[in-house]
């Protein structure tokens, strides 16, 4: 505080969105990266959820919840230049991993399709929010 009374001022944390180049090139690594994480986490989740599934089962679910997930971060940055979506990108691919899960897996109940795609969604965000520290600081440390 007394730096700042004596004309130090506030310091330039640099808050906003990242740039262009940055953004994109994060989000390509994570459209690569998401299908495969998510299909680790979607294995672990019909474990849990103690419903059969096998990997190729799970590539389709996962590619659809990548896809749509990219698709309103790519959007919401390009219109509105922010990289925070209050989980909105989340939240529709949530949607969007449900409706594949009941009609592509053998959980096809909305029952079953729920307890594995909310069990694999919440870790996804978890994972995920490691996994950008980590992708972030080895790409532009």
């Amino acid at each position: 505080m007394t730096a700042h009374h004596e004309g130090g001022g506030i310091p330039d944390l640099d808050l906003g969105p990242p740039p262009p180049s940055q953004y994109w090139l994060a989000l390509a690594v994570r459209s690569v990266l998401g299908p495969l994480v998510t299909m680790v986490v979607l294995k672990i989740a019909f474990k849990w959820a103690d419903v059969h599934a096998d990997w190729g089962q799970m590539f389709l679910p996962a590619l659809v919840d990548m896809l749509v997930g990219t698709l309103v971060r790519g959007i919401g940055y390009a219109l509105l230049k922010t990289d925070h979506f209050c989980h909105i990108d989340d939240g529709l691919s949530f949607f969007a991993l449900l409706i594949t899960l009941k009609f592509t897996t053998h959980a096809s109940t909305i029952q079953r399709a729920m307890i594995v795609a909310v069990a694999a969604k919440l870790v996804n965000i978890v994972m995920w929010t490691l996994l950008s520290v980590v992708i972030l600081q080895a790409l532009f440390g």
